[in-house]
């Protein structure tokens, strides 16, 4: 039901972006109110935020990057009440240090999960999906077949996505920037992380790029060499890797994928990718290079540490 759902619903918008529609098993109408739990939740994370001013400027940091970046909207009418939130979800939220992370530090988890006054919440209604990628050992036997290899992953994967503005009123927080203005409501305009249907529709959006693509090596790359967002093919030549990562990169630029932090075992691999491929930014997120050459950078591949110069892989 899931595969017809996204045929049937799934579009592109006029820049290429996937915009998607929630499978849904029930009908929204069974939600009840969300407003004060969410509210609840909110306050309390104030708190933590009173004794972690740290932790309240990297939060305000990240929403307001979300803000920026147009994934979530303040709405016209921004002081929310619980009396009207009957047709609405509000999907409770927290934050996650990730201390091992290159680029965000912190990511806001969404609790989709949370009932509603009638005990059914968002993932309750929702379709799961089937699994569209292969599975990972697959994956990393065949990563390891490769005499020359290349990793990256998509930056921001699920955001990408825009969500059909008419399931968006599924999709509200509770947030304010200073603890003295008002509670507002935003909006969340994208597939958004916590909630059941979104690793479906993220991985096969992804994997639906690879239709009608005539070159054999790229289809096959897109289909069969990401788990997630995280990238990892290679080749038997130089040549022949860095051929197929510029040309997945530019079919997952059409549909605003981008594929960043960009790590193999040859450093010339990584020059040209960088020079093709990678920005300034992202280059930093390649391999170190010392007075002595290349260092021995472990990269974290699929949960695996990749040291790239020795090519190895460890726990």
């Amino acid at each position: 039901m899931c595969e017809q759902h996204f045929a049937e619903t799934t579009v592109r918008n006029s820049d290429g972006a996937f915009v998607v529609k929630m499978p849904l098993k029930g009908d929204p109408s069974s939600l009840g109110h969300s407003y004060v739990n969410a509210r609840n939740r909110f306050l309390s994370l104030e708190r933590r935020f009173k004794r972690d001013p740290s932790f309240h400027s990297k939060y305000c940091d990240f929403l307001r990057e979300y803000e920026r970046l147009g994934h979530m909207t303040l709405d016209s009418d921004c002081s929310p009440s619980p009396e009207n939130s009957m047709t609405k979800y509000f999907i409770p939220h927290h934050g996650v240090i990730r201390d091992s992370s290159t680029t965000t530090q912190l990511r806001v988890i969404f609790d989709a999960s949370a009932p509603t006054s009638t005990g059914v919440s968002l993932n309750d209604i929702q379709m799961v999906g089937p699994v569209v990628q292969d599975d990972l050992f697959s994956i990393l036997i065949r990563f390891r077949q490769h005499r020359y290899v290349v990793s990256g992953d998509v930056e921001k994967m699920y955001r990408a996505i825009q969500l059909s503005p008419d399931q968006r009123s599924l999709q509200k927080i509770i947030f304010r920037f200073d603890p003295s203005e008002p509670l507002r409501s935003y909006t969340l305009n994208t597939v958004t992380y916590g909630t059941a249907s979104a690793p479906y529709l993220a991985t096969k959006c992804l994997v639906s790029l690879a239709d009608n693509i005539e070159d054999s090596r790229v289809e096959s790359a897109i289909r069969r060499d990401f788990y997630i967002d995280d990238y990892l093919s290679g080749g038997s030549t130089i040549t022949e890797t860095v051929e197929i990562a510029k040309k997945v990169k530019s079919v997952l630029s059409s549909a605003k994928f981008n594929l960043r932090k960009w790590r193999s075992n040859n450093i010339e691999i990584l020059k040209q990718i960088n020079t093709y491929i990678v920005t300034d930014n992202d280059s930093i997120n390649t391999l170190q290079f010392s007075e002595h050459g290349l260092s021995p950078v472990q990269s974290k591949t699929l949960g695996l540490n990749w040291v790239c110069d020795s090519d190895s892989l460890t726990q």
